[in-house]
């Protein structure tokens, strides 16, 4: 083979060589997006699954429960228990706003939608948010605002009502 025919073989292996690399580095991207994804989807769950530990300590469920039926009896103790309890949604919100803007979630408020109405839409967790509203973003305000009056699904129904739907499904 000439000289030649061996300069156009090896250019020919090194654009291969190139576009087999950059193909590699695409699928590695991808890759990298699914798993940031689904780490990120993992903190917002272990975040869902602490709010609902603390719901299930003896203690603060009886603050709780007490804050849906008679929210006007509850003690200064027992309002900052729950205004802690609440706050812990606010950063959760905010930051699933972040990952939509930054194109890692697909929607800019599938937690605010299944949440919010669950805590904020009656007792003094709908005190509570009439009051905080007035210091969050405006698209926050209209999200949880929205999620609020939506009509409620069975899965976002508020915990009073989920209550009441099983102490009507037990025996006498």
């Amino acid at each position: 083979m000439q000289k030649q025919n061996w300069k156009d073989v090896g250019e020919l292996a090194g654009i291969t060589a190139i576009l087999v690399g950059l193909v590699f580095v695409y699928l590695e991207i991808q890759q990298n997006g699914i798993v940031a994804r689904a780490s990120l989807a993992s903190g917002t769950s272990d975040q869902i699954d602490s709010i609902y530990q603390q719901l299930s300590d003896p203690q603060f469920a009886g603050v709780y429960s007490k804050s849906l039926q008679f929210p006007e009896s509850l003690t200064e103790s027992e309002r900052m228990q729950l205004n802690g309890f609440f706050s812990r949604f606010m950063p959760m919100f905010g930051r699933e706003r972040i990952l939509y803007r930054l194109g890692l979630w697909e929607s800019p408020d599938a937690v605010t939608r299944t949440f919010a109405p669950t805590f904020f839409a009656d007792g003094y967790g709908s005190i509570w948010w009439s009051v905080r509203k007035e210091t969050v973003t405006s698209d926050m305000v209209l999200a949880i605002d929205n999620a609020i009056a939506a009509p409620i699904e069975r899965a976002q129904i508020g915990l009073a009502e989920f209550d009441e739907q099983i102490l009507q499904k037990l025996p006498e």
